[in-house]
């Protein structure tokens, strides 16, 4: 049997495709998980922001208003990716509240 490259990188996006599927159903069906790596690692607080600033404007705006939080994986405290969600969804939790807060102030 000859397995060609573009073989194995299927295979592998398979296995991707139902660990992220496998992910998605854990932490919930309104929810979704971003994994950053290289350059958009590296920039991960810079996008944040730009998303939360984007997120406010669309308030002000009354436009459409996503809560989110952001976690980054820390070996010395966490041994499975769901403590990592785990903070992620308190970090989210927040925000929601906190944007509760400013939309009763802006009524």
């Amino acid at each position: 049997m000859i397995v060609s490259n573009d073989d194995l990188v299927f295979e592998k996006l398979d296995s991707l495709i139902f660990l992220l599927m496998r992910i998605q159903s854990d932490i919930g069906g309104d929810e979704f998980v971003v994994i950053l790596k290289g350059c958009d690692y590296e920039k991960r607080e810079e996008l944040e922001g730009s998303f939360r600033k984007t997120i406010d404007e669309n308030q002000r705006n009354g436009l459409v208003v996503v809560s989110s939080g952001m976690a980054v994986y820390q070996p010395e405290k966490e041994d499975t990716y769901n403590d990592v969600f785990k903070r992620a969804d308190q970090l989210m939790y927040e925000r929601k509240q906190a944007l509760k807060t400013a939309a009763k102030q802006q009524a």
